[in-house]
């Protein structure tokens, strides 16, 4: 029953692991769905260094409500601690269709650092509803956090040489209601280069 098996995102979590491994994956961005399925797929990751990733998006995120058991693995994971992992969190103030509330009880789900401001970043657009920034503040604040994580994975010593030249974030989407349709939606997704 995928309302109370845990392992009812299996297939997409599986799925996630190949693109991670195959593209050299350095962040993981999630859209609505996306986003929920990010915060599930961390979850699941937590005890092994959220496989390697650095850092994660959330665009219009949430727990997986509906899904009692995938939200025990999430809710198990952060029991003893948020997930210590750099995120960025965007919050549509208008959106009706993932409320403020539930994106903000998501980014919850993440570890603060406050010696880093780019460790968690929280944007809350009183402009937006269920989209992603289109421009001005926002839009930058999503550029500057990219931009800083380019920074850190792929110049973390200014006195060594660059071997990668490329960040390569994997982009989810969603908008399926079950996992075989989110796994068509996620052959679909592709590295972000910046």
């Amino acid at each position: 029953n995928g309302q109370t098996s845990s392992n009812w995102a299996d297939p997409s979590i599986t799925l996630i692991d190949d693109a991670i491994s195959q593209y050299h994956i350095h962040g993981i961005l999630g859209y609505s769905q996306g986003a929920a399925m990010v915060l599930t797929y961390l979850a699941k990751k937590s005890n092994n260094n959220f496989n390697n990733l650095r850092f994660a998006m959330m665009f219009c995120g949430y727990k997986m409500l509906t899904h009692e058991g995938l939200l025990m693995d999430i809710e198990r994971a952060i029991q003893a601690r948020p997930l210590n992992i750099s995120s960025l969190h965007f919050i549509g103030l208008n959106d009706t269709t993932i409320t403020p509330s539930l994106s903000r009880s998501a980014a919850a789900s993440f570890q603060d650092d406050p010696n880093d401001q780019y460790f968690k970043v929280k944007i809350e657009d009183g402009n937006a509803a269920h989209n992603l920034p289109a421009g001005g503040q926002s839009l930058n604040q999503v550029v500057e956090f990219i931009r800083q994580k380019e920074t850190e994975v792929l110049s973390p010593n200014p006195n060594q040489i660059r071997t990668q030249t490329t960040l390569n974030i994997l982009c989810l989407h969603g908008g399926r209601s079950s996992a075989e349709e989110f796994q068509t939606d996620l052959l679909f997704s592709d590295d972000f280069r910046i």
